[in-house]
């Protein structure tokens, strides 16, 4: 059995927004704000973070649906605010923040993207083990699997340089 491949002739553009569009005040030009994105399968949304809250849009047309529910999230971190978003094989909902030097990377789990649920925490530690070199967490995550089997993949970034030999 031969695959054939995916060209960008079979992938086409549902929709788009721009910068300061009507109906989207929140997205910006800078790169610093919006970050992270993800589409959930399941409802056809898509969420979208940004450094003050999550966006959820419909995945189909765009449309600028709501927010997350934020009730007692605090991303803190190098940024603070929300840096990357994920969302799992059962629509789970995963948000963290950036955090470097040693410092609390702090995972968010909604059970949906709605602002029905509210967040619970996943993962509040330094990945690293308190190795303060440089570490920096959060700025790339992947999620993959469903409930308890689901794998969050977070990178690291470290400044450490190492020293020539003597």
């Amino acid at each position: 059995i031969a695959l054939q491949a995916v060209t960008n002739s079979a992938v086409v553009s549902l929709w788009q927004v721009a910068p300061g569009q009507s109906g989207y005040p929140w997205l910006s030009a800078s790169d610093n704000n919006e970050r992270g994105i993800a589409y959930d399968t399941n409802s056809q949304r898509v969420v979208v973070s940004s450094l003050s809250a999550l966006y959820v849009l419909n995945g189909n047309n765009g449309a600028n649906i709501e927010q997350m529910n934020l009730t007692g999230v605090s991303f803190g971190g190098l940024l603070s605010g929300c840096d990357q978003v994920g969302i799992a094989d059962d629509g789970a909902v995963y948000a963290g923040n950036v955090n470097n030097n040693g410092g609390n990377f702090t995972l968010y789990r909604w059970s949906a993207p709605s602002n029905s649920v509210t967040a619970t925490i996943a993962f509040s530690a330094d990945p690293g083990s308190g190795n303060a070199g440089g570490e920096r967490w959060g700025d790339t995550m992947a999620v993959r699997g469903a409930g308890p089997n689901t794998q969050i993949l977070l990178s690291s970034r470290s400044f450490r340089r190492a020293r020539p030999p003597v």
